[in-house]
Protein backbone atom coordinates (compact mmCIF):
# COMPACT_ATOMS: atom_id res chain seq x y z
CA UNK A 1 0.00 0.00 0.00
CA UNK A 2 2.98 2.50 0.65
CA UNK A 3 4.56 1.59 -2.02
CA UNK A 4 1.13 2.47 -4.22
CA UNK A 5 0.89 5.49 -2.34
CA UNK A 6 4.68 6.77 -3.28
CA UNK A 7 4.06 5.87 -6.82
CA UNK A 8 0.62 7.78 -7.49
CA UNK A 9 2.97 10.93 -5.99
CA UNK A 10 5.53 10.79 -7.79
CA UNK A 11 2.97 10.26 -10.70
CA UNK A 12 1.42 13.14 -9.74
CA UNK A 13 3.81 15.25 -9.27
CA UNK A 14 5.92 14.36 -12.33
CA UNK A 15 3.19 16.16 -14.56
CA UNK A 16 3.15 19.12 -12.76
CA UNK A 17 5.11 22.15 -14.33
CA UNK A 18 6.81 24.81 -11.67
CA UNK A 19 8.64 27.88 -12.71
CA UNK A 20 11.24 29.20 -10.45
CA UNK A 21 12.07 33.16 -10.76
CA UNK A 22 15.05 34.18 -8.80
CA UNK A 23 18.10 37.04 -9.62
CA UNK A 24 19.92 34.78 -6.97
CA UNK A 25 21.39 31.72 -8.82
CA UNK A 26 22.35 29.77 -5.54
CA UNK A 27 18.83 30.63 -4.07
CA UNK A 28 17.28 29.62 -7.69
CA UNK A 29 19.19 26.37 -8.04
CA UNK A 30 18.47 25.44 -3.62
CA UNK A 31 14.95 25.56 -4.73
CA UNK A 32 14.77 24.04 -7.99
CA UNK A 33 16.57 21.09 -7.24
CA UNK A 34 14.12 20.89 -3.95
CA UNK A 35 11.51 20.59 -6.33
CA UNK A 36 12.99 18.11 -8.47
CA UNK A 37 13.43 15.50 -5.52
CA UNK A 38 9.74 16.27 -5.27
CA UNK A 39 9.40 14.97 -9.17
CA UNK A 40 8.55 17.95 -10.41
CA UNK A 41 9.25 19.71 -13.42
CA UNK A 42 10.73 22.71 -12.96
CA UNK A 43 12.46 25.54 -15.11
CA UNK A 44 14.35 28.87 -14.26
CA UNK A 45 14.22 32.31 -14.73
CA UNK A 46 17.02 34.95 -13.53
CA UNK A 47 14.58 37.66 -14.03
CA UNK A 48 10.67 39.34 -14.40
CA UNK A 49 11.25 39.55 -18.12
CA UNK A 50 13.15 36.33 -18.61
CA UNK A 51 10.11 34.62 -16.65
CA UNK A 52 7.58 36.53 -18.70
CA UNK A 53 8.72 35.54 -21.86
CA UNK A 54 8.83 32.05 -20.50
CA UNK A 55 5.59 31.78 -19.58
CA UNK A 56 4.42 33.00 -22.59
CA UNK A 57 6.09 30.22 -24.73
CA UNK A 58 5.49 27.25 -22.33
CA UNK A 59 2.35 26.70 -20.06
CA UNK A 60 3.16 26.00 -16.28
CA UNK A 61 1.08 24.79 -13.21
CA UNK A 62 2.70 27.09 -10.74
CA UNK A 63 5.50 30.19 -10.46
CA UNK A 64 7.50 30.69 -7.91
CA UNK A 65 9.12 34.16 -8.18
CA UNK A 66 11.02 36.45 -5.65
CA UNK A 67 9.99 39.69 -5.07
CA UNK A 68 12.98 42.00 -5.26
CA UNK A 69 14.43 41.78 -9.02
CA UNK A 70 16.17 43.67 -11.68
CA UNK A 71 14.17 44.74 -15.24
CA UNK A 72 10.89 43.18 -13.61
CA UNK A 73 10.12 42.70 -10.47
CA UNK A 74 8.05 40.19 -9.04
CA UNK A 75 4.71 42.03 -8.35
CA UNK A 76 4.93 43.36 -11.60
CA UNK A 77 5.05 39.77 -12.96
CA UNK A 78 2.51 38.66 -10.90
CA UNK A 79 0.11 41.53 -12.37
CA UNK A 80 1.30 40.73 -15.77
CA UNK A 81 1.40 37.03 -15.73
CA UNK A 82 -2.47 37.04 -14.10
CA UNK A 83 -3.73 39.26 -16.68
CA UNK A 84 -2.53 36.92 -19.40
CA UNK A 85 -3.37 33.91 -17.65
CA UNK A 86 -6.00 34.27 -14.92
CA UNK A 87 -5.74 30.56 -13.72
CA UNK A 88 -2.15 30.69 -13.25
CA UNK A 89 -1.15 30.05 -9.50
CA UNK A 90 1.89 32.39 -8.01
CA UNK A 91 3.94 32.47 -5.31
CA UNK A 92 5.34 35.35 -4.26
CA UNK A 93 8.89 35.44 -1.87
CA UNK A 94 9.87 38.26 0.07
CA UNK A 95 11.96 39.36 2.18
CA UNK A 96 10.13 42.40 2.74
CA UNK A 97 7.74 42.57 5.45
CA UNK A 98 6.01 45.35 4.78
CA UNK A 99 2.63 45.50 5.06
CA UNK A 100 1.35 47.36 1.73
CA UNK A 101 3.44 44.97 -0.38
CA UNK A 102 1.93 42.19 1.05
CA UNK A 103 -1.41 43.36 0.73
CA UNK A 104 -0.85 44.58 -2.99
CA UNK A 105 0.54 40.96 -3.97
CA UNK A 106 -2.23 39.42 -2.52
CA UNK A 107 -4.66 41.77 -4.29
CA UNK A 108 -3.03 41.32 -7.86
CA UNK A 109 -3.76 37.72 -7.32
CA UNK A 110 -0.85 36.00 -5.57
CA UNK A 111 -2.19 32.40 -3.95
CA UNK A 112 0.56 33.03 -1.34
CA UNK A 113 3.37 35.22 0.20
CA UNK A 114 5.94 33.92 1.87
CA UNK A 115 8.80 35.65 3.84
CA UNK A 116 12.52 34.68 3.81
CA UNK A 117 14.59 33.43 4.58
CA UNK A 118 12.53 30.08 3.19
CA UNK A 119 11.61 27.03 5.46
CA UNK A 120 11.39 24.16 2.72
CA UNK A 121 8.93 22.51 4.14
CA UNK A 122 6.23 24.77 4.60
CA UNK A 123 7.12 26.26 1.37
CA UNK A 124 6.25 22.33 -0.23
CA UNK A 125 3.49 21.93 2.20
CA UNK A 126 1.89 25.73 0.42
CA UNK A 127 2.84 24.11 -2.75
CA UNK A 128 0.63 20.76 -2.23
CA UNK A 129 -2.20 22.95 -1.26
CA UNK A 130 -2.25 25.53 -3.69
CA UNK A 131 -1.79 22.73 -6.66
CA UNK A 132 -4.86 20.49 -4.93
CA UNK A 133 -7.08 23.63 -5.14
CA UNK A 134 -6.21 24.14 -8.85
CA UNK A 135 -7.62 20.42 -8.98
CA UNK A 136 -11.05 20.89 -7.18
Amino acid sequence: MAQSLLFLHFIMNSTISILVVDDDPVACALLKETLLAENYLVDTAINGLEALKTIRERSYDLVITDFIMPLLDGLELLTKAKAELPGLQVILITASRQEAILVEARRQGADAVIPKPLEMKKLLNIIKNILQKKRR
